[in-house]
């Protein structure tokens, strides 16, 4: 008997599926296989139709691309639970700040969302929205390996921390592909995350986030790892600073 789990973890999680794009009945043998690697049986069944599957060509298994031999896609289709009743997606609807979301789960801002074809992708997916990776009128220059030094206190390094910047893309690229994403998923939710050096900075920005369309407007303040003056921590740190001199001013002053 076929142990649909082994077949499935043999499948090379192809992009642009072969075996999807072939099916002559429309279904999703790509989709079918991949929520099974990853513990979802019973949406898988929903892919495809086992009845279906086991009296069509074949015509998936010869597109596969599996360097070995074939997946053996019917078998596996026919060997699936039966299908459950079709969950209702509505019920995880829900509303952030008066913005309606089909359900509760959105794309970070972070790499995995720096560029349209992945959010393109994601939301395609079902996944209801994107916050987008921090878009600034500064670009930084990234390193690499992507390390920077903690400091406490007085000492000047203790250790090492992951170092993430905002958008090293430059701003008309990154609205640009704000635009195109509510263009092509008008449904769905796209927040625009904006981080500034100054007043003028964070108005034109939210200006040109509102001019892409974007439904939400997140104002980053606190990016931990940024390395130009005013921005992120180095806000923070820069005023701390300011208040101890402000502080041995006003005591001098009173002596």
């Amino acid at each position: 008997m076929l142990n649909i789990c082994n077949e499935a973890a043999r499948c090379l999680l192809c992009g642009d599926a072969a075996c999807t794009a072939a099916c002559s009945k429309g279904y999703d043998p790509a989709g079918m296989l991949r929520s099974i690697r990853f513990g979802n049986p019973a949406g898988a069944a929903w892919k495809v139709d086992g009845t279906g599957c086991a009296s069509c060509d074949g015509a998936c298994e010869q597109a596969c691309r599996h360097y070995d031999f074939p997946l053996r896609i019917r078998q596996t289709a026919a060997a699936l639970p039966k299908r459950r009743a079709k969950p209702d997606l509505n019920r995880l609807a829900t509303d952030f700040l008066g913005v309606p979301c089909e359900n509760p789960f959105f794309l970070s801002s972070s790499v995995v969302a720096s560029g349209y074809d992945m959010c393109a992708r994601a939301l395609s997916m079902g996944w209801a929205g994107v916050v987008f990776k921090t878009i600034g009128l500064f670009i930084p220059q990234e390193v690499s390996p992507r390390f920077d030094a903690i400091g406490k206190e007085d000492t000047p390094f203790v250790g090492f921390r992951n170092l993430e910047q905002i958008s090293d893309h430059d701003p008309e690229e990154n609205f640009e592909t704000l635009r195109r994403l509510k263009e092509a998923f008008p449904e769905k939710v796209i927040v625009s995350s904006i981080m500034g050096r100054n007043e003028a900075e964070w108005t034109e920005l939210a200006r040109r986030s509102e001019q892409a369309r974007s439904d939400i407007i997140e104002c980053n303040f606190s990016c931990p790892q940024m390395c130009g003056n005013g921005l992120g921590c180095r806000r923070k740190r820069k005023a701390q600073k300011n208040d101890k001199q402000n502080a041995k001013n006003s005591k001098k002053i009173g002596e």
